[in-house]
Formats: C-alpha cells, structure tokens, sequence
C-alpha cells in the first residue's frame, strides 16, 4: 500500500473520529450540512410560527413565534416573540365574512440571528417586523414566506396548518414577550 493511500485512510478515520465524537459536529446547521449552510457562524432558532393576516387591498398582520436554539456550551436559548403591523394583500373571502378577506396558518419555522459565534442573545427578536408570504393553504398545504424579527431572519417553505389563499406583505415592529437562557447540562457541548 503507497503512503498516499495509507495517509488519506488515517485522516478519514480521524474525520469520522470527529464526527462521532462531536467534537466535528456541525450542529450549527442543525447537524444537516447538505440542507443547511452557515457559513458566518449564525444560531439557528427552531421551533413554530402562527401567522394571520386580515386584508382588503389593505390591512393588519401578525405572527407569533416560539424558538429553541441548539444547546451551545452548556446553554440553550428560548425566545417568544410577536411580529404585527400594517399590510397589504390579495386573498380568498370567506363566505361567512364577504367583505374582508382573512388567513391564518401555523407551522414549524427556523430563523438565523445575526449574532457571529455561538452567542445566544433571545433580544435579536427586538426591533423591525418584516413579512412577505404567499401560500396555497386549505386546512394543510404549502406556503413560502420571507421573515424578519429584530436582527432575525426566515425563509421557509413548506407545509403548514391553517387557511392561506393569497399573498401578503408587512412591516411593523417585533417585540420579545418572553425569553430565557437556561443550561442544558443534559446535553455535551456541541449537542442539540
């Protein structure tokens, strides 16, 4: 066996080594780095997003969510947070309600703060609300919709729960109604 073939099997076992002791991990992007990429070191908050919208031409929006951070060194961040503002939008009315055209839809979310490092700081929700989302929904379908909440953003597509007929865009402020850092001593240091 050549000495190339005998180097490249030792610094495999030691990547796969790495990688099984976590030490490697790539949690950073949820432990998937084909579907995820972050390569300015973000923190990914996953959880659930609610979403309504009341538009005739003009109108309101909000949402809702609720978000975990990946524990980091010991610590994991929670944030619960609430978007609202003025929109504008295009929808399907409801036959009960014909003269306002509504929709709302929950579903899972994951929004990337813009904090470089593994810095958890649940705050990064304060500041500007800003929505844009069009979805295909009748008790489940698909959506897509760009989010910002304070310094954190979302781009998701996929399904979600709810009714949906249209397209809305928002700007408003977000606020932080709940957050907290806890420890996570049940998890190792680059464990989620």
């Amino acid at each position: 066996m050549s000495s190339t073939k005998v180097t490249k099997a030792v610094l495999g076992a030691f990547l796969v080594l790495l990688a099984y002791s976590g030490i490697a991990s790539a949690q950073y992007v949820s432990n998937n780095p084909l579907r995820y990429t972050d390569p300015t070191g973000l923190m990914q908050w996953t959880g659930t997003s609610s979403v309504g919208s009341a538009n005739a031409g003009v109108g309101a929006s909000g949402m809702v969510v609720e978000l975990r951070t990946p524990c980091v060194n010991g610590k994991r961040g929670y944030v619960k947070a609430i978007g609202i503002g003025p929109s504008i939008g295009v929808g399907v009315k409801l036959p009960r309600i014909p003269h306002l055209p509504i929709s709302g839809t929950y579903g899972n979310t994951v929004f990337d703060d813009h904090i470089i490092g593994p810095t958890i700081d649940p705050n990064q929700f304060n500041g500007s609300f800003e929505m844009a989302g069009a979805g295909a929904v009748v008790g489940g379908g698909w959506s897509h919709s760009l989010t910002r909440c304070g310094n954190a953003f979302a781009r998701e597509t996929g399904f979600n729960y709810g009714l949906d007929l249209g397209a809305t865009a928002a700007k408003g402020t977000c606020t932080v109604i709940e957050s907290r850092v806890e420890d996570c001593s049940e998890c190792s240091v680059y464990d989620k």
